[in-house]
């Protein structure tokens, strides 16, 4: 992902083959005396649709792209009750209406372990950031903002609707800026405030460094908040990361 923020998000492993039964009646009755099917616990499914494409969400057996040469068996926003079998094609998942189509178990433990590889392998490099959530959602990031020498630590919320960085005044004050000009800044809501514009030495997240960026530099008034400013696109262009919502980090990516 290239600056977006990324749910993670589910990760969903692409189906085999999905075969439908179009067998006539005394078809299916032969096969499931020769070959009888292992039926197994199943539970409830979904169809749903993401950027990957149509897939089938369960809530037992994880989720499951579905073929594109058979998305018309299937609707989006469809639900109902499924069921685990095997037979000597394979593992499958049946629906209640009767699709079925197989799938690969192994495939999720490969993806699972390749993933642990890839975490590992970045948290050694320092190529992650740990990161806080406000309210389930806002990702607080720490962020070091140098200025003529000063340095400080600061609680950031990263903005991707923010074009440059906003520093609270207090912030600002530590780090002795001086006003290089002033703007009008809209925030949430429609208001809108006069800032001063700043620029800093160094800002860095991990291992990302810029310099020379600018800031608009704002009053906070009212309640405490858990951060200092906004971390905006300025800083995030050009950068690719992906947000791991579970281990709550930011992975910098080449």
């Amino acid at each position: 992902m290239k600056g977006n923020a990324l749910d993670a998000m589910r990760v969903r492993i692409p189906v085999r083959a999905i075969r439908f039964q179009t067998t006539i009646a005394i078809g299916i009755l032969i096969l499931l005396i020769v070959f009888p099917p292992n039926l197994q616990a199943g539970g409830q499914y979904h169809i749903g649709k993401d950027q990957g494409g149509i897939y089938m969400q369960t809530d037992q057996n994880g989720s499951w792209y579905i073929d594109p040469a058979h998305l018309d068996h299937f609707a989006v926003g469809e639900t109902g009750r499924y069921t685990i079998g095997s037979d000597p094609g394979g593992t499958f998942i049946q629906t209640g209406r009767g699709a079925k189509y197989y799938i690969n178990l192994n495939a999720l433990d490969e993806w699972e372990r390749e993933r642990e590889t890839f975490n590992a392998r970045h948290q050694a490099a320092g190529m992650e950031t740990k990161m806080d959530l406000l309210d389930g959602v806002h990702i607080l990031v720490p962020v070091a903002l140098e200025s003529n020498g000063h340095r400080i630590q600061a609680r950031m919320l990263l903005d991707t609707g923010a074009s440059i960085m906003v520093l609270h005044r207090k912030v600002a004050d530590r780090l002795h800026l001086k006003s290089a000009g002033k703007a009008k800044l809209l925030i949430a809501g429609g208001k809108i405030l006069d800032s001063d514009i700043v620029s800093l030495d160094t800002v860095g997240v991990g291992p990302i460094k810029k310099k020379g960026l600018q800031a608009s530099v704002i009053p906070h008034n009212g309640p405490e908040v858990h951060y200092q400013g906004l971390l905006g696109m300025n800083f995030l262009k050009g950068t690719n990361y992906r947000i791991d919502f579970d281990r709550q980090v930011i992975q910098w990516l080449p």
